[in-house]
């Protein structure tokens, strides 16, 4: 299709079978199944086995997000973000609607999240395991201060009801250290929710819905770690 791409990502795509994924180039949007994505206009290009094709920013939910360290208890360190979470960010700013896209991606939603932790400079930012994650699928701490939070990549039609928030809130039970407990969603809260546990917001209960969700991925800082 006439689409140039960088010499050096075409050169690290063709070293694949015999690089560690940790050794692919840090400033490339690498997809998960292989090959990478770079912008393509107002769209995007996804180049994989010599193969182009033309994608929406859906694409970015295939690409390699975050870039994980070391594993601690819960889960492994989020040692930075990629440009692709840079690039889905910018995305869902500026398209609340592409979040529509999450729930058939639940582990990138997390990562999403957990790399939005990291950008606002919160200390040992943990990815929990797809399974039994305990609970939880991100821990961060700041200041002395920790927290844990359940990402749900809900429909806009599917409300996060009561069961997830208390499940959340047993987490105190559990976990002796924290200090609040969080549930992110791309959807709403059913408004009895609200009702129920509304004495524990915002001391030990933090919900947030897609609008506040954007507003938390609104401000924060542009500049990359």
């Amino acid at each position: 299709m006439g689409i140039g791409y960088d010499k050096m990502a075409k050169q690290a795509y063709l070293r694949r079978f015999v690089d560690k994924i940790e050794d692919r180039g840090p400033n490339v949007m690498w997809l998960d199944s292989g090959g990478y994505v770079v912008p393509h206009g107002k769209r995007y290009a996804s180049i994989a086995d010599r193969l182009i094709v033309i994608r929406g920013a859906d694409i970015l939910m295939q690409t390699r997000i975050l870039t994980l360290g070391h594993a601690v208890d819960g889960g492994r360190i989020v040692a930075a973000i990629t440009p692709s979470w840079l690039a889905l960010r910018a995305e869902v700013l500026k398209n609340p609607r592409l979040m529509e896209h999450f729930p058939r991606w639940h582990r990138k939603f997390e990562e999403f999240v957990a790399g939005g932790y990291f950008e606002s400079r919160w200390a040992e930012v943990t990815l929990s395991p797809r399974s039994q994650d305990g609970g939880f699928d991100i821990a961060a701490r700041k200041r002395e201060r920790q927290i844990l939070d359940e990402a749900k990549a809900y429909k806009p039609s599917f409300l996060v009801k009561h069961p997830v928030v208390r499940a959340a809130l047993g987490l105190f039970i559990v976990q002796e250290s924290i200090d609040q407990v969080r549930v992110t969603t791309t959807s709403r809260f059913a408004p009895t929710v609200l009702q129920e546990f509304g004495h524990l917001i915002p001391g030990k209960l933090r919900l947030r819905d897609q609008r506040e969700l954007l507003r938390w991925l609104s401000s924060i800082r542009d500049e990359p770690s």
